[in-house]
């Protein structure tokens, strides 16, 4: 490319590479909504979730949001939720198995997600 346009290029290309860090996490926070934790959900950091996914559902706290997804720890598999209104009411599961780690669900999987406002299982059932 040759001619006015390769000087327009050069112009955008030097743009670009003068951004500081500064001006990318500015970029960032504008892009993100101005929360930089929160790029892909609503979720908090900190904040008890149950995530109902295409395959399976988890509870937990929530530890990290990237773009992509959500970490959880304190985390359950929850093989079945029984009477979804009473879990919700009472925090009560029927069958659930801790993680050992971290659980990481990808948030294009998730279907939906609910506040949790019960004490997270720790012990299978």
């Amino acid at each position: 490319m040759s001619g006015p346009a390769s000087a327009v290029m050069a112009n955008k290309n030097e743009t670009i590479n003068s951004l500081t860090l500064g001006d990318i996490k500015e970029l960032r926070s504008i892009l993100s909504g101005g929360n930089d934790a929160q790029l892909g959900t609503s979720m908090s950091i900190g904040q008890k979730v149950f995530i109902r996914s295409v395959t399976h559902y988890h509870v937990g706290r929530v530890v990290s949001v990237t773009a992509h997804e959500v970490a959880l720890d304190d985390a359950s598999w929850v093989a079945d939720s029984g009477k979804w209104g009473e879990a919700l009411a009472k925090g009560t599961l029927s069958e659930h198995e801790p993680f050992p780690g971290l659980a990481i669900v990808r948030l294009g999987a998730i279907v939906d997600w609910c506040e949790w406002a019960h004490d997270l299982p720790s012990e299978a059932k």
